[in-house]
Formats: C-alpha cells, sequence, structure tokens
C-alpha cells in the first residue's frame, strides 16, 4: 500500500513537473511570436506610410488600402496578444497600496472627452472599504475597461449614469461597476462573454477584448468576476479581488548576499546588505534596486550597510558602479532616503561622507543606526505631508 502511494505521488510530481514545463514553453514561444512580429509589421506599415497612392492607377491603389487595413489588423492584434501575454506575467508583480477614488479619479481625467461629450455621471461609492493592497497596473486597467464599456455601451433613451462601489465578501473586495446602459442577453451569450473578441453590440466601435481583459486580470490576481444584465435595463459587473493583509514584507530578491523587499504599507523599498559585496554583486545588486524602483516608482529607500563591499576603495569599476547606481537613484522618484548603519560599521570619514550624501541627494537622506528608526522616521513624515496637504 505504502509503495503505491509513493508510487502515485511520485507520477503525480512528474506529471505537475512536465505541466509546468509545458505551460513555461508555450508562454516563452507565446512570447517570442508575439515580439519577433512586432518589428516586421511596424517596418510594413512605415514602408506602406511612403507609398505616394496619388501616382497609383486605381485598381493598385484600392490594392493598398486593403494591404494597409491588413496590416495595421495584424499590428493590433499582436499587441492584444503582448498584453495578454503581460497579464499572465505580471501574476508575481507586487502588491501596492491602491485607493479606490484616487484611480477612479485617473479614469475620469483620461476619459474626460467622452464623458463630457456625452453627459456621462460617475457617482462612487467607497465608504465600506476605500482602499485595497494588490498589483495597481491590473486594478487600474479593469477599471479603465469596465467604465469605458459603460461609456460606449450607454443606452440613447436617457443620461448615462455609472456607479462604482465596493464592499467586502469574505477573504475579498468585491468592486461592482453598475450602468444604465444597452445591457445584454446572459443567457444567449453566457457562452461568449468572456470570450477573446467577442462583441454583442456591432453598431459600436470596439475589439471585443475589454470583457476578456478584465476576467483574465480578475483570475491572475487570484479573484474572479461576476455579471448581472437586463436588456434595456443595464449591466452591473462585479469583480472580487483577494483582500491582501500583509504587505509589508514583500521579497523582491534574496540572495546569500542580499535581500530587497518593499513595504505597501508605507511604499518603501528595503535593501540589505548581509555581508560584504564583491564588485559584480555590487552591480547585480544594486542595477536591481534601481530597477525596481523605477517600475514601482515608490517614494522611500531604505538601506542598511552591514559591511560594505569588498572592493577595494582604489578599485575603477567598483567607483564607476558607485557613481552610476548614485545618479540613477538620484533621478528616480524617490522622496526619501533611510540610510542604516551600526557605529561598528562606519568608516573613519564617516562625518564627511554623510554631509557629501546630504548634498548630493539635496537633503532626502538621514542616517540611523536600525531599520525600525528609519521606518518610524518615513512614516512620520508621511503624516506630516498628509497633514499639510489637509490644511492646504
Amino acid at each position: 500500500m505504502n509503495r503505491e502511494l509513493i508510487e502515485k505521488n511520485n507520477q503525480l510530481t512528474l506529471t505537475n513537473e512536465e505541466l509546468i514545463q509545458h505551460n513555461n514553453d508555450l508562454q516563452q514561444f507565446s512570447y517570442t511570436v508575439s515580439h519577433n512580429l512586432r518589428g516586421p509589421v511596424a517596418s510594413l506599415l512605415g514602408l506602406l506610410g511612403l507609398t505616394n497612392q496619388s501616382k497609383l492607377d486605381k485598381e493598385t491603389s484600392e490594392l493598398l488600402d486593403h494591404i494597409k487595413k491588413s496590416a495595421t489588423s495584424l499590428d493590433v492584434i499582436i499587441k492584444d496578444l503582448g498584453n495578454i501575454i503581460d497579464v499572465r506575467n505580471s501574476v508575481s508583480k507586487v502588491k501596492q497600496h491602491i485607493i479606490f477614488q484616487d484611480e477612479v479619479n485617473h479614469i475620469k481625467n483620461l476619459l474626460k472627452n467622452e464623458i463630457n461629450d456625452h453627459d456621462v455621471s460617475i457617482i462612487t461609492d467607497f465608504t465600506t472599504v476605500s482602499d485595497i493592497y494588490s498589483t495597481k497596473p491590473l486594478i487600474n486597467s479593469i477599471l479603465y475597461n469596465l467604465i469605458s464599456n459603460s461609456i460606449k455601451y450607454r443606452s440613447k433613451d436617457r443620461n448615462a449614469e455609472i456607479r462604482v462601489t465596493s464592499e467586502k465578501v469574505g477573504a475579498y473586495v468585491k468592486i461592482a461597476i453598475a450602468d444604465n446602459g444597452l445591457g445584454l442577453d446572459i443567457d444567449k451569450f453566457k457562452e461568449k462573454l468572456f470570450g477573446l473578441y467577442k462583441r454583442f453590440h456591432t453598431h459600436v466601435d470596439g475589439k471585443g477584448l475589454g470583457l476578456f481583459l478584465v476576467k483574465l486580470q480578475a483570475e491572475s490576481l487570484g479573484g474572479q468576476v461576476q455579471i448581472e444584465s437586463v436588456i434595456g435595463t443595464g449591466t452591473t459587473i462585479s469583480v472580487l479581488i483577494p483582500n491582501i493583509t500583509n504587505p509589508d514584507h514583500q521579497i523582491i530578491m534574496d540572495e546569500e548576499w542580499g535581500r530587497l523587499y518593499y513595504d505597501a504599507s508605507e511604499d518603501t523599498t528595503v535593501v540589505v546588505w548581509k555581508r560584504a559585496l564583491t564588485v559584480s554583486e555590487f552591480i547585480e545588486f544594486y542595477q536591481r534596486c534601481v530597477d525596481f524602483s523605477n517600475s514601482q516608482l515608490c517614494a522611500n529607500w531604505i538601506v542598511e550597510i552591514k559591511r560594505g563591499t569588498k572592493a577595494e576603495e582604489s578599485n575603477i569599476e567598483y567607483q564607476q558602479a558607485r557613481l552610476k547606481f548614485a545618479n540613477e537613484l538620484k533621478r528616480t522618484s524617490l522622496k526619501r532616503i533611510g540610510y542604516v548603519i551600526s557605529e561598528a560599521n562606519e568608516p573613519p570619514d564617516f562625518e564627511e561622507y554623510k554631509k557629501h550624501m546630504i548634498a548630493f541627494y539635496q537633503g532626502r537622506i538621514s542616517f540611523f543606526r536600525s531599520i525600525q528608526e528609519s521606518q518610524n522616521w518615513i512614516s512620520a513624515e508621511i503624516k506630516n505631508e498628509k497633514e499639510a496637504r489637509v490644511l492646504n
């Protein structure tokens, strides 16, 4: 009996590994196809754009128009494929603090012309749940697609009204977008509702990608989508997103010589040198740090220095790397840098070094003995910043 269980377990493990490998191979293939086709199609569109159709006869000109239309459609499909691949690969992205009203305000600004032109009213109620920790680009895309869909499929018989609300449902936060638009026949289209390139109102321009992406993005976050609709009355689409409760220690990188993690509650990246770094380790570590800061646009950084680097100060490669990353860090959107170092690890010229760093980062850097002290400083600064905004 035990032998059979062990064999079954080994078979399941092997099958799981094969499925993971097949899935990775498929993703890599899709990514390669999508990205390798972009260049040739862009070149084709560029060459077609250079063609002077006024010098062509009618038949050739019409043929060229068909080629342009087909090439443009192919370009759109390739971009859509790229978006789908990006969503599938974004599951591991860090969770950020998302304030629902801020996201809706941003989307209203993006859709300002459509809202004004069609006299659309967007009403929000986030009193029950005002925020969430999740993958910000995906939440933004979900809200944008659903709000823009509600505007696009509004009814001509009444003024368009869209309600965006949130509530807690078990371990999820439910975001609902309800409109008084055209509505659709759920029973008729239920098998196709979230299909790729499926459209249900052909009199309006569209690609039929919005609902597909919303479902894909919600499921990528571990959530789900629910839809209710009545023809001639309107549609309500609810997206349930897992409610993350521990966003303060999200590991981005953890090597034997260094750790990089993100605290979403204070929008802070924390960098810890576990031991002395070689030049190559230093370059790899700080490249990852700067790349992460640029991709997340976080406001705060904490760096804990335990030993420094094995490289000699006279090492030219090390000096060049330090200067490069210092300048890159200076150009990021950082508001505050907490530099943590124990007294035992301070170099002899540390006071001069501190003055240099304060001047270089234009006062954005402060020095501490522990990560906790640095976090307390950042928390106090954020609190003061919020209070100042309220007074203004």
